[in-house]
């Protein structure tokens, strides 16, 4: 049997025809209505749909994005804080991935005391420490070492920082009289460490014995923003005061520290 059609018409080979129901080419869709952040070019016919709502992803504080529109990866950055570095020798420090701020804090030395008797010596002065640019760059921030004791002469200082948010001085060494007549001597403390009647107790503190007090070191806090991962920082640490030499010799101060945190 041979079949013709025509429209909606089959015609058959005896002549008999048969008309048969329209193809509904709009899947039974007789109009289309915007839904929240949707927008369309018209209700029915050649219909556009757009997204007018997220149009672009933009990564907030803790997420990075693989881009901005099509197949959007979005992860979870590293989150800062309660993280550190501690230097107590001097070193490089790089600049750890997705960090872009950075909290320093740098103690200077403390101070040596004097060796006193038949042969005598002047106590050393405590090392500077510091924070100076390396491959990121930034205006050195530092801590002088305190003073060492002079024979026969004044304690030492204390020493001070200097371009930090917050710059500390460290105390002078001191003598304290428990009697009126005898006196004691306190190596000078620092941001770490307490007055001393021995060699430096903490980091940055003066050294104290019968050869009078070294002065505490100085420190300097400072708060670094717009920094760039992978870039570095050359670190400085101060060394101890030392001991001045003699018939009974002096005791030396304690080293400095640096301590990054972000």
């Amino acid at each position: 049997m041979a079949i013709t059609t025509s429209g909606t018409t089959l015609t058959f080979n005896d002549t008999s025809t048969q008309t048969t129901a329209p193809v509904n080419t709009s899947a039974n869709v007789n109009s289309v209505s915007a839904g929240t952040a949707i927008s369309v070019s018209s209700t029915t016919g050649a219909v556009t749909v757009n997204n007018t709502g997220v149009t672009s992803v933009v990564a907030g504080t803790g997420i990075s994005v693989s881009g901005a529109t099509g197949a959007v990866t979005v992860t979870n950055a590293p989150i800062t804080g309660g993280r550190g570095q501690v230097f107590t020798s001097s070193g490089t420090f790089t600049i750890p991935a997705a960090v872009t701020a950075l909290k320093i804090t740098v103690v200077g030395a403390g101070g040596g005391t004097a060796a006193v008797g038949f042969t005598s010596a002047n106590g050393g002065t405590g090392g500077t420490s510091q924070v100076a640019s390396g491959t990121q760059s930034i205006t050195t921030v530092s801590a002088t070492g305190g003073g060492g004791s002079i024979v026969g002469g004044p304690y030492g200082s204390g020493g001070s920082g200097s371009n930090g948010t917050l710059n500390i001085s460290g105390n002078d060494g001191i003598a304290v009289s428990f009697d009126g007549t005898n006196f004691a001597a306190f190596g000078g403390s620092s941001m770490f460490s307490p007055f001393s009647q021995t060699a430096g107790k903490s980091y940055g503190g003066g050294g104290g014995n019968g050869g009078g007090s070294g002065g505490g070191g100085g420190a300097a806090i400072k708060y670094l923003t717009g920094l760039t991962s992978g870039n570095t920082l050359s670190v400085t640490v101060g060394a101890a005061g030392a001991a001045g030499v003699g018939t009974s010799p002096g005791v030396a101060g304690a080293a400095g520290v640096v301590i990054f945190e972000w």
